[in-house]
């Protein structure tokens, strides 16, 4: 959740996409976010999200308000060698690696009111 500079505060959408070259070699990640408009989710728009994120090619995570994972897609399984189970309900940290991991309670802060 992030607060808007009037106080308004409004939930982000956040995905997670490793990036690869043509060898197949890992060069990275890219980070896209964008801000959630739908104010109270249907059953349906609920669960046209999840078949969406299923079905992208790109291993896609949620993250709420304390940083923790509620849902995740089966490429994420496959990119962190993880089960889904294992991952649900735990802190994005454990997904980052050393190099990053100094970094990244910073980059936390951004997203938190």
């Amino acid at each position: 959740m992030r607060v808007h500079k009037n106080g308004q505060r409004f939930h982000i959408r956040t995905i997670l996409a490793a990036r690869f070259d043509t060898a197949g070699q890992h060069h990275g990640y890219l980070l896209i976010s964008e801000k959630v408009t739908l104010e109270n989710p249907s059953a349906q728009a609920e669960e046209k999200f999840r078949v969406l994120l299923e079905s992208t090619p790109d291993a896609m995570l949620i993250v709420d308000e304390d940083g923790r994972i509620p849902i995740i897609n089966s490429q994420t399984e496959r990119l962190f060698g993880n089960r889904r189970e294992d991952l649900i309900g735990q802190p994005t940290k454990i997904l980052v690696s050393e190099r990053f991991g100094t970094r990244h309670p910073a980059h936390c802060m951004d997203y938190t009111p």
